[in-house]
């Protein structure tokens, strides 16, 4: 899903914006988590996975989800 407004677009899962969802994705949500990396406010529209508004280890497990072809970002 990419979603587009007066903002930067953005695809749900590509935290680093890099066109693809991989593990460096589920590791910029881990490092945010633990307080090592900030992320932007457009990475933290593509960290939130379930749409509530936060990123919690919930998000992270939804892109780890997704690399496991167990479930599709969408």
């Amino acid at each position: 899903v990419t979603i587009s407004s007066d903002k930067p677009s953005y695809k749900l899962g590509d935290i680093n914006n890099d066109g693809k969802i991989s593990t460096a994705d589920m590791a910029a949500v881990r490092l945010h988590l633990l307080g090592l990396r900030i992320l932007s406010d457009i990475e933290q529209l593509s960290a939130d996975i379930n749409g509530d508004g936060k990123i919690s280890t919930a998000d992270m497990a939804g892109v780890r989800l997704h690399l496991l072809g167990l479930r599709t970002i969408s």
